[in-house]
């Protein structure tokens, strides 16, 4: 799950390949490609692509942005000259190695690296894409940050769907840990230079008081997120929420890019492992419908 795979932009590829290979990266597949240097990646495969006869620019920027959910950069501190990159494999094996920046590296035929090559992948007999979309990750908010952290760096608002996710206590270790999980959240947020708002689902049944709703409830709720804003430098955040009557078991976190399923919620104070999933675009229009008025 969110495998980072990278692609030499040296490799001998047409635009019908290149439609093929990127439809495996993305969001609902949990695995990405990526962008190595990260502002000047795309314009080596490009240049590389117009070599070959038929090249059709308008048709390859159309798959560009298509597939710019697949794609996360890679900041780094190897560099390539800007106009010769044919030193890119040997660069992107330092990285791999040790940066553990690539889970593999598909490249154009070398007799100094014996990994995969394009055509391994795209016949695939002799190297398959492991299953990425889910996995059984640690029951821990830094586990959940790492799974979360490539919709955040896609997305600039996020739906946050978890009917029993309130941290009211200071005492408590699951509230202590809930508090904690919102603050990474937010910080990483920040980092993506991307995410710039959230908005929490929240059962109303959770702000009841002898079955009356209690605003001091809700205004306790809104100066803890102000508090772990606050903690977390990420003041510019647009924090909001929204009550329901009715909410459905599902826990999700998710936007209008990708989402991700957490089969046991949010809380982490238990051992075993939480099984988290990529949504693939037919899970997700459901919450689209009840959460975004989509």
């Amino acid at each position: 799950m969110n495998e980072v795979y990278g692609i030499d932009p040296n490799l001998a590829i047409d635009i019908k390949d290149l439609q093929v290979l990127l439809k495996t990266f993305g969001l609902s597949e949990g695995r990405f490609i990526g962008a190595y240097p990260a502002n000047l990646w795309w314009d080596y495969l490009k240049e590389n692509i117009k070599k070959n006869d038929g090249f059709d620019e308008s048709r390859l920027e159309i798959l560009h942005q298509r597939s710019l959910d697949g794609i996360l950069p890679i900041h780094h501190h190897y560099k390539i000259e800007k106009n010769t990159p044919k030193d890119w494999l040997e660069k992107a094996v330092l990285l791999k190695i040790k940066e553990k920046a690539f889970t593999e590296i598909f490249s154009a035929k070398n007799d100094h690296y014996h990994g995969p090559s394009l055509d391994d992948l795209m016949i695939g007999d002799k190297y398959d894409l492991s299953s990425s979309r889910g996995d059984h990750i640690s029951s821990t908010p830094e586990s959940y940050v790492r799974a979360i952290k490539p919709l955040l760096m896609k997305s600039s608002e996020i739906h946050f769907v978890d009917k029993f996710f309130v941290p009211w206590s200071d005492s408590l270790p699951k509230d202590q840990n809930r508090k904690l999980l919102l603050k990474l959240l937010f910080e990483e947020a920040k980092r993506s230079k991307r995410c710039e708002s959230f908005i929490f689902h929240l059962s109303e049944k959770l702000f009841l008081t002898d079955k009356e709703f209690d605003p001091n409830l809700e205004q306790r709720f809104v100066n803890l997120i102000e508090e772990i804003k606050y903690l977390a430098n990420a003041e510019y955040l647009n924090i909001q929420y929204e009550f329901h009557e009715k909410m459905k078991h599902g826990r999700y976190i998710f936007s209008i890019k990708g989402g991700l399923h957490f089969d046991s919620g949010f809380d982490s104070i238990s051992k075993e492992a939480n099984h988290v999933h990529w949504l693939t675009k037919n899970e997700l229009e459901p919450l689209f419908k009840a959460y975004m008025d989509y």
